[in-house]
């Protein structure tokens, strides 16, 4: 779990203080939190697992692009 932390805080700017990517209003913060943690889970090839979260899991058959990820958000 600490490792988790430790990477969002690493990836997304908006979890520390000195930067200009803050979000200023929390639905904008929550819509960009869904896309990284969506991102993290389906896209993002683990070193660990060798391949994502949600094909280790069973929920998905192949890694997703972010081009179809972006796609399923939109629908």
């Amino acid at each position: 779990m600490e490792r988790f932390h430790l990477t969002n805080q690493m990836t997304l700017c908006r979890y520390t203080r000195l930067t200009n990517a803050s979000s200023k209003k929390t639905r904008n913060h929550d819509a960009v939190l869904g896309l990284y943690f969506a991102w993290y889970n389906w896209c993002r090839k683990h070193a660990t697992l060798k391949t994502t979260p949600a094909v280790k899991a069973g929920i998905a058959s192949e890694q997703w692009t972010l081009e179809r990820l972006l796609t399923a958000v939109a629908a």
